[in-house]
């Protein structure tokens, strides 16, 4: 971007896309001159160290002058919605049709109805076309989802950990809502569920102390010739313990 426009990226980003959408609450790049404008944001204690758990303290996330591409981006959530309302135009504004076509183009499949084009998801679900881009940084996360069948939208902002799936269900209640059709009801939580039967069994490590995982009626634990400890779920073959000995795995 920088050698094709001959300017720094923030100023090619501030020219080409906030300047065109009226976007006058954002910043293309994290710097100090700018943090009074942030809110505190919050990651679990140990954020990046070990598996967190629900129960975990959440601490502030730090700061530090990122002014790359990935994750740069600061906005307020109108701002954002402007964005995403030039997206489900079809880059009216700023993006030729063929510019834009080529942004929801195909680029890797992750699956039948899920592909990646340039920056952004595009999805099928009900045989409609949707759009997405989530993203976090320090601990702020964001999530950006649009139906280009219907032109309804949503934007979801945090400054801590979230569902992203919010986003989701609000596109698919606004485009009920416009249809005068009954809400969708409210999702309930996914379970995490733990594949047993391949997990269960003795385990030796390196140490040559054997350790056990056995069933109970909700969770699995994990026994050692010591003592027994409960074991949370993370899906499919992988779980966490809370246990001083074991908690970084």
């Amino acid at each position: 971007i920088e050698v094709c426009g001959e300017k720094g990226y923030g100023e090619m980003v501030r020219e080409k896309i906030f300047a065109p959408l009226a976007m006058t609450n954002s910043e293309p790049v994290l710097v100090n001159a700018m943090r009074t404008q942030l809110a505190s944001s919050y990651v679990p204690l140990y954020h990046g160290q070990r598996p967190t758990h629900p129960e975990d303290p959440l601490v502030d996330a730090g700061f530090y002058e990122y002014t790359k591409g990935a994750g740069s981006v600061c906005c307020t959530a109108p701002d954002l919605a402007k964005y995403l309302r030039m997206l489900l135009k079809r880059g009216e504004g700023v993006l030729t049709p063929q510019s834009f076509d080529t942004l929801i183009r195909p680029g890797y499949q992750y699956g039948p109805d899920h592909a990646y084009g340039y920056g952004l998801d595009v999805r099928t679900a009900e045989g409609k076309t949707l759009i997405q881009h989530a993203g976090g940084c320090f601990g702020f996360r964001s999530n950006l989802v649009g139906e280009l069948d219907s032109g309804c939208g949503a934007v979801l902002l945090a400054n801590g950990p979230v569902t992203m799936d919010i986003a989701n269900f609000a596109v698919t209640a606004l485009r009920a809502a416009r249809l005068d059709q009954p809400l969708p009801p409210v999702p309930a939580p996914i379970p995490v569920t733990f594949e047993a039967a391949a997990s269960l069994g003795s385990y030796k490590p390196a140490s040559g102390q054997t350790l056990t995982i056995q069933p109970t009626s909700d969770h699995p634990n994990l026994t050692s010739p010591q003592q027994t400890f409960s074991l949370v779920p993370r899906g499919g073959h992988r779980f966490s313990c809370r246990h001083p000995d074991f908690a970084l795995f």
